[in-house]
């Protein structure tokens, strides 16, 4: 009788850790795009309105068009997994599988998913530059010296943009000059860009690779290598020290019966969450492996 193992696939892990970098770079120079294609002075007159404005708006709708490499190096990653993953089931299971991207299944998931992250980071910028504008009022600073923070947090969500506020009005309260205050504070933003745009690399490179292997398990599974109802597959968590309580106390060792069966935990706010494969949350390194017969 077969052996059964868990199969494990470190050549994803590397290719999500490969795909991080070209994913935080595509997604900063959006940012910086974006930025720069803002005029100070259509900033100013939102500042002047109170709101935010036809002009300025129009401007941020631009986002979706400099996000398009994103979406790209997302397909890619995408499309490497699914390769890798029929190799490294060749190889476990002596077949002689290939791998094609014509099944819409498998096609629409990279352009559905990019789209949908792209629509949510939009979504984020505009109330994260709302926000800037009615914070500015908080802090009773000249619009002409705002509008370069304001710009700065163009990219940000709104939690973000409240840290920068905050950051700015501790500043003031410390009797710190307006110059030294903006500076200090367009700075944090930056940093801010940073890890928005890491934290972004990291899930959507664990998220294209896992489905990416998601895809390629179906395939073998409709050509008949394995069966998608009585497949097992176990989560694994990452054995990094930062892993968070809910990987580790509840997904970790958790095992599912089918392809398309999700796991299950129970969140901070006690609500029972589901998941077909990882990441379950923001930068989750946590893994999905397959049970095979070799």
């Amino acid at each position: 009788m077969p052996a059964r193992r868990w199969l494990t696939n470190p050549a994803l892990e590397r290719l999500a850790a490969r795909m991080e970098a070209p994913l935080r770079r595509a997604f900063e120079r959006a940012v910086a795009i974006l930025q720069r294609s803002i005029p100070l002075e259509a900033i100013e007159y939102a500042l002047a309105r109170r709101e935010v404005t036809p002009e300025l708006l129009a401007r941020l709708a631009d986002l979706p068009n400099q996000l398009a490499p994103v979406g790209r190096v997302m397909a890619q990653a995408y499309e490497r997994a699914a390769h890798v993953t029929v190799g490294v089931l060749n190889d476990a299971l002596g077949g002689g599988m290939s791998f094609t991207l014509t099944d819409p299944r498998t096609t629409g998931w990279a352009a559905a998913h990019a789209g949908q992250l792209i629509r949510d980071v939009q979504q984020e910028t505009v109330q994260a530059v709302r926000a800037a504008l009615a914070d500015s009022f908080v802090s009773g600073v000249h619009p002409k010296d705002l509008s370069k923070t304001i710009r700065a947090v163009v990219g940000l969500t709104e939690r973000q943009e409240h840290a920068v506020m905050r950051y700015a009005e501790s500043l003031f309260a410390d009797g710190e000059p307006v110059p030294t205050v903006m500076s200090q504070a367009q700075k944090y933003a930056s940093k801010l860009q940073k890890q928005r745009a890491l934290l972004i690399a990291r899930t959507e490179s664990s998220m294209a690779t896992a489905a990416g292997q998601q895809a390629a398990w179906q395939h073998a599974a409709d050509q008949g290598w394995m069966s998608a109802e009585r497949s097992l597959r176990r989560w694994d968590a990452s054995r990094l020290p930062n892993m968070c309580a809910i990987c580790r106390d509840q997904l970790n060792g958790q095992v599912v019966i089918g392809l398309n069966t999700p796991f299950d935990y129970v969140d901070r706010r006690g609500r029972r969450q589901y998941v077909l494969t990882n990441p379950a949350h923001p930068a989750c390194q946590c893994r999905v492996n397959l049970l095979v017969r070799s």
